[in-house]
């Protein structure tokens, strides 16, 4: 998997490969609009995709908590501990199937976070405890 974001930390590419084939995903220009395909390990061809995308959107990938840990970073100022709320996210499961879903979150520590049915603890800079950071771009 390949995630990057932008300096706002929004997510700006995904790349994924599952047993099922490759998916890639972006934002439009305008950001209006999240398009990709996914190129199937079975020889079914390339599927585009395209979904209705905005401000309050989030990428989820099913079993790899890092998408979900970026958009929890991203309200780590504006949500106190004990507070949560929910947003729009598009759910890609290990088939490489996107769903357009809504998902509930709630900060329970200053790390500790629950997103739908996963709790996740991230550090200050918005990473899974335990994670590593490669930069691909120097400051």
């Amino acid at each position: 998997m390949l995630f990057e974001v932008d300096r706002a930390g929004r997510p700006s590419r995904l790349e994924l490969t599952t047993p099922a084939g490759l998916l890639t995903l972006h934002p439009s220009a305008d950001q209006r609009e999240i398009h990709g395909n996914v190129v199937s390990a079975t020889g079914e061809g390339v599927r585009p995709l395209a979904f209705p995308w905005g401000p309050e959107h989030e990428l989820e990938v099913v079993g790899r908590p890092l998408a979900s840990a970026v958009a929890l970073h991203r309200r780590r100022a504006e949500v106190s501990v004990g507070q949560g709320g929910e947003f729009d996210v598009l759910s890609i499961d290990r088939g490489l199937q996107v769903a357009a879903e809504r998902r509930r979150f709630e900060r329970l520590s200053e790390d500790l976070w629950r997103v739908g049915s996963l709790e996740l603890e991230i550090d200050a800079a918005g990473l899974p405890i335990g994670g590593s950071r490669w930069p691909l771009e120097a400051d």
